[in-house]
């Protein structure tokens, strides 16, 4: 026979108790180990020495099941006591269920007819089976027909609360690794989260300075030979105030000729109109000269705006490099690295 089909249809029995809010009860995994009350004692009587049962125990499937009845006459009134471990979500608890019955025997046979209301599963099931002082052994109808057989051996209720109790135990031994595993596997991601976190830390710092240090050197590389520049508009300016100086004496010269006639009034002309180009000349060389000033100036700010943001990337690269534990990735800078071509210098 298959004594698994029985765990079967009882299972699916506490289960359609359980979604109907039937009798059954979830019993707690914590026991007081010393001078408490166990709050999952499935039977209570105040002599177990008086209360005597069959009791079935199944490991594999960690249920027990406890059946006791009275005998008025071979007229029998008892119950079913089940309780079992089940799974919810990542934790086990132990789940109890109170199945009544009446029933008759005869020449060590009986037949259990079960009630307990619409919801109860094996509510009007009967169940037949045979029993001796020492042995009780129930047919349990599988699904295909076949008859199981579920073997009850003489117990109490003494045995079968120890029995429940020391399932309580294992589920609560279960629960206890399960919760070290689930805290070992959080501390393992926080761990490789806060590695992963420092590795990328060091990595944008290293391409946050790598692109501080291309920028200095594309700033350095655009600069312009201001002294040249400088030098050209000074001597472009000279040139031009000589020829100032020079238009001037001719002004002064051509103002003094006697007669002072139409030819000698154009002649004066001219005069002005150089010393206006020159005059123009010299306002452009003063531009020049401003523009130049103006350049150095933008030039010298961007300077100083890299070095602060490599100050700041390179702080942020050595900070980040202490915090990292694994010591990988290396930083591409050091204090001893040039920036221009990110050559080693020696100081």
């Amino acid at each position: 026979m298959r004594k698994t089909s029985v765990a079967i249809m009882l299972s699916t029995a506490m289960f359609l108790l359980t979604s109907c809010q039937s009798k059954e009860v979830e019993i707690q995994t914590q026991i007081a180990i010393e001078g408490g009350n166990s709050s999952e004692t499935a039977v209570s009587t105040e002599n177990d020495n008086f209360m005597r049962g069959f009791l079935h125990s199944n490991s594999q499937q960690r249920e027990q099941i406890f059946i006791s009845w009275t005998n008025q006459k071979d007229r029998l009134h008892g119950s079913m006591q089940f309780s079992r471990s089940v799974q919810s979500g990542n934790r086990k608890s132990i789940k109890s269920d109170s199945f009544p019955f009446t029933g008759v025997s005869s020449k060590g046979s009986v037949s259990l007819n079960f009630s307990g209301g619409f919801f109860n599963a094996l509510d009007g099931k009967t169940i037949n089976g045979t029993f001796d002082n020492d042995e009780l052994i129930l047919y349990f109808p599988n699904n295909d027909g076949i008859l199981s057989e579920l073997v009850f051996k003489e117990s109490s209720v003494r045995e079968f609360n120890i029995a429940v109790k020391s399932l309580s135990n294992e589920v609560k031994e279960m629960n206890d690794t399960q919760a070290e595993i689930e805290a070992f596997q959080k501390q393992e991601t926080a761990n490789k989260k806060k590695i992963e976190n420092e590795q990328n830390a060091v990595s944008q710092a290293n391409r946050s300075l790598q692109n501080a240090v291309e920028s200095a050197e594309e700033k350095l590389n655009q600069r312009e030979n201001f002294a040249s520049k400088f030098t050209s508009v000074i001597e472009s300016y000279e040139i031009h105030w000589k020829q100032m100086n020079s238009n001037k004496q001719k002004l002064v010269s051509a103002a003094k000729v006697k007669p002072f006639n139409s030819d000698q009034y154009f002649v004066v002309q001219d005069i002005l109109y150089n010393m206006d180009d020159n005059k123009y000349s010299m306002d452009d060389d003063t531009y020049q000269f401003q523009d130049i000033e103006w350049k150095i100036s933008s030039y010298l700010t961007d300077l100083n705006d890299v070095k602060t943001e490599i100050a700041g990337n390179w702080n942020w690269l050595e900070r980040v490099s202490l915090q990292n534990s694994t010591g990988s990735p290396q930083p591409k800078f050091s204090k001893k690295r040039s920036f221009r071509n990110n050559k080693q210098i020696t100081k």
